[in-house]
């Protein structure tokens, strides 16, 4: 089953991002997290779209990530590292019923308010 959100961030606060992910952001400690924000779906399990400093901020660039979490905050899962803040987070999480396994995809589309609000 496909899971949708959208998570809307402020231009300013969106370009900021993106640029500390094209650019060492420099001013940021050793790994750390310099946005994190959730998105609840439907079925009340949510999705933190994350970026994140480098072990080296004056000389790598952020990284991002999803991380999907069920209603009592463990990890389902989580999307590869990413180079871009705005766009799609994708995570497949496999189902846990043993006769038919399914999957869930955790889709959430980060974008700025100037954009259509869509997934």
């Amino acid at each position: 089953m496909k899971h949708y959100a959208v998570l809307v961030v402020g231009k300013d606060t969106a370009d900021k991002l993106e640029q500390f992910c094209q650019e060492p952001p420099g001013d940021c400690g050793r790994g750390e997290v310099v946005f994190d924000e959730e998105v609840k779906f439907q079925n009340g399990n949510r999705m933190a779209i994350q970026v994140i400093a480098s072990e080296e901020p004056n000389d790598e660039e952020c990284w991002t990530q999803g991380v999907v979490y069920d209603e009592l905050g463990n990890e389902l899962g989580c999307t590869d590292v990413g180079e871009s803040f705005l766009g799609k987070y994708h995570v497949f999480v496999p189902g846990q019923q043993v006769t038919i396994p399914t999957a869930d995809e955790y889709v959430t589309n980060v974008q700025t308010p100037t954009k259509e609000a869509s997934v």
